[in-house]
């Protein structure tokens, strides 16, 4: 059983920077800040540049939408990937496996093309099974991927919601609508809970994601 205490603050090994919606919220700014290593993808080097002045320990990407006059300013370490299999995300969280930082945080991952929001949302079970503890923030909440019993330390209020990638049983505690080794056969249909009690229990027998939200309902 694995407890994730959502009321501190979390320091990432690696955070990476995505080419979606990058905020100025104080979470982002603090994980820019906090984050042992950061490694952006190109798209994503103008705003974040925007926001802060820390230099990157790696640009990734395929070289198509980075400027390299501001990869010469900061003196940014730029690997360019070619191949088309995988977007700038999955090339950047492959990167930072492959130094072992495996405690990874996720920003500028959402927003924009719904699209590339829908796909970067579910990788996140690949990356959690290729070894990562992965965390996917954005100012409306947290999003992880997960496995068998994990217990979340969270504020009562906030809503909850769960995402079967596979038709597999799930169960959660402490929240407004339990369940029991419950099978949801389309994504919405455990969304939009709300946590109850301050340890909220979730379980599931196959990888499935949770979302927890920034703010609180009353």
């Amino acid at each position: 059983m694995k407890t994730i205490n959502l009321c501190l603050p979390y320091i990432p090994t690696a955070l990476v920077v995505a080419h979606g919606d990058l905020y100025e919220d104080a979470e982002t700014l603090r994980l820019i800040e906090v984050a042992q290593h950061i490694v952006v993808c190109d798209g994503a080097l103008e705003r974040y540049l925007e926001l802060s002045d820390r230099c990157p320990d790696m640009v990734i990407g395929d070289g198509d939408s980075v400027n390299p006059a501001d990869l010469e300013r900061i003196g940014a370490p730029f690997t360019k990937v070619e191949e088309q299999e995988t977007n700038d995300l999955t090339k950047a969280v492959t990167y930072a496996l492959a130094q072992g930082w495996h405690e990874i945080a996720i920003v500028g991952a959402t927003g924009r093309r719904e699209d590339h929001t829908l796909g970067n949302i579910f990788l996140l079970p690949d990356y959690y099974k290729s070894g990562a503890e992965v965390r996917l923030y954005s100012p409306f909440g947290i999003m992880m991927p997960f496995c068998g019993t994990v217990v979340l330390e969270t504020e009562m209020g906030r809503e909850l919601s769960l995402f079967a990638v596979e038709p597999k049983p799930m169960s959660a505690r402490g929240v407004a609508y339990p369940f029991e080794h419950r099978v949801f056969t389309a994504l919405w249909q455990a969304t939009l809970n709300q946590v109850t009690q301050s340890r909220v229990e979730l379980w599931s027998e196959g990888v499935a994601l949770f979302f927890v939200s920034t703010e609180k309902r009353n």
